[in-house]
């Protein structure tokens, strides 16, 4: 009967820890809720002051609370995707919010939330910061970014879809396994991909101001379908992996590609040379192919190398200028303005 009576009381005493923790459980969660409601009152205010309190709030509560993160960094987002009035206070209002979105995105800093994707679709973004970010699944899609906006040293995964309009954008020392897609996108400043390592890249219809991809590394097959380079675009001691496709291209200012590597294809077809195009000392390990491009300016392929002839198919060059081309081409007048290459 003791025995008994001591499993009895062990078990509600063990029904009373329980009770008490579950009640403890609710009363957390619902002071978390009432802290989160809370804090979106404050964001939904119209005074900038307090939006501005509101967005530390919930930042806090999402530094203390990592289950909430996700649904935190889903609010700041769509904050910034809201129509943005023209009002000097907002806008300090939403660089907050963009500083609340990179600051929890660097792993070596201690406020690090990982595996955080942004949707940034259709923002307006000033001067973004994400350099040394760690950055998954971001997308930009039809987002206004003025300002400079930076990538600089991220570590990027998943998929970047970039298809925005960007004043200056800097992707220097990017790296990561991540398929970069600026696919339409609209680049009115610089940018500047110099150093970057990347697994893939696809600019299709892309439009560039200035460009340069000074040392950058890409892995994968890299695609320039269309793309129009209004101002000049390097490409120095680039490294190209996978293959580089860049028919239909339109360089209207300078095109280097100084010491440039195609350790596979590169696809030249019907691509239009507005200015000076030169390949000196690059290294054609694959098939290369200038079909019908047009070159306005002069041409250089001092010092190439080529692994195969080049396939020129009725490419033309002007003929006001003198051109080094590779061995083995051969060259004609078409009339006085323009010269024409052949194939044998």
């Amino acid at each position: 009967m003791q025995e008994h009576a001591e499993a009895v009381a062990d078990a509600g005493q063990r029904h009373q820890e329980r009770q008490a923790a579950a009640a403890e459980h609710d009363a957390a969660e619902r002071r978390l809720t009432e802290l989160y409601v809370r804090a979106i009152e404050l964001v939904g205010s119209d005074n900038p002051a307090v939006r501005l309190g509101g967005l530390h709030a919930l930042e806090r509560l999402g530094q203390d609370n990592p289950e909430q993160r996700p649904t935190i960094v889903a609010v700041l987002c769509a904050y910034l995707r809201m129509p943005a009035p023209d009002d000097p206070r907002e806008t300090e209002v939403r660089r907050t919010a963009q500083r609340m979105l990179t600051r929890h995105l660097r792993a070596d800093r201690d406020g690090w939330w990982p595996g955080i994707a942004l949707d940034l679709t259709g923002a307006r973004l000033d001067d973004f910061d994400a350099a040394g970010c760690t950055l998954v699944d971001l997308d930009l899609t039809g987002a206004v970014c003025t300002g400079t906006t930076s990538f600089a040293g991220a570590v990027a995964h998943g998929r970047l879809r970039l298809t925005a309009e960007f004043a200056d954008v800097v992707f220097d020392d990017l790296t990561g396994d991540a398929e970069v897609v600026l696919d339409d996108a609209r680049c009115t400043g610089r940018v500047s991909f110099d150093r970057a390592d990347l697994d893939a890249l696809s600019c299709r219809g892309a439009s560039f101001a200035e460009v340069s991809f000074r040392g950058a590394t890409l892995r994968q097959p890299s695609s320039f379908d269309r793309a129009r380079f209004a101002g000049s675009a390097t490409f120095r001691e680039a490294v190209f992996l996978g293959g580089l496709s860049m028919e239909h291209a339109t360089f209207e200012g300078y095109a280097g590609f100084r010491r440039t590597r195609f350790a596979d294809m590169a696809l030249f077809r019907w691509t239009e040379f507005g200015a000076e195009a030169w390949f000196e000392g690059a290294r054609f390990e694959g098939a290369a192919n200038f079909g019908r491009a047009v070159f306005h300016g002069r041409v250089g392929f001092d010092g190439a190398t080529l692994a195969r002839r080049p396939l020129v198919d009725q490419a033309r060059a002007s003929a006001s200028v003198t051109h080094v081309w590779p061995p083995d081409v051969t060259v004609g007048r078409r009339d006085d303005d323009w010269l024409v290459l052949t194939d044998p």
